[in-house]
C-alpha cells in the first residue's frame, strides 16, 4: 500500500490510461468531433509524455534512498511505461473490441516516454541550477 501512497499520482495517471485506452469508442459520441489527421496518435504522445513526467516526479521525491537508483530509475520510469504501452495495445486487439492494436500506436507511446524524460530534464535542470 505504501507504493500506492507515495506513488499516487502515477496511479491515478495509469488509471486514466487504462479507462481511456480500453472504454468503447462510442463513449466519446458526445464530444465534439476532432478533425486533425492521426489525432488518436497525438493522445497516445501527450498521455505518456504526461505519464512519465508524474512517475519521474514521484520518483525523486520517493527514492532518495534506494542504493541502486538509476536501476531503479529506468526500471520504473523508462522501461515500465514503454512495456505497460505494449501491454495495453496487445490487450486492446485481444479483448476490447471494437479497439485494436496499432504498432504506431505503441511507438506513439514510446515517443511521448522520450518527450516526457526530455522535458523532465530540461524543467529540472532550469529549476535547479547552482
Amino acid at each position: 500500500m505504501s507504493i500506492i501512497r507515495n506513488y499516487w499520482k502515477s496511479t491515478l495517471t495509469l488509471l486514466a490510461i487504462l479507462y481511456l485506452s480500453f472504454v468503447p469508442p462510442s463513449e466519446f459520441n458526445e464530444l465534439p468531433p476532432i478533425k486533425i489527421e492521426y489525432f488518436d496518435k497525438i493522445v497516445h504522445l501527450l498521455l505518456y509524455s504526461f505519464f512519465t513526467f508524474i512517475l519521474v516526479t514521484d520518483f525523486s521525491k520517493n527514492n532518495r534512498i534506494i542504493k541502486n537508483r538509476r536501476n531503479y530509475f529506468i526500471l520504473s520510469c523508462i522501461v515500465f511505461p514503454i512495456i505497460f504501452g505494449g501491454c495495453v495495445e496487445i490487450a486492446q486487439g485481444l479483448w476490447f473490441y471494437p479497439r485494436s492494436a496499432e504498432w504506431i500506436d505503441w511507438f506513439a507511446d514510446i515517443l511521448g516516454v522520450s518527450i516526457g524524460l526530455n522535458v523532465m530534464y530540461l524543467f529540472k535542470k532550469i529549476n535547479f541550477k547552482p
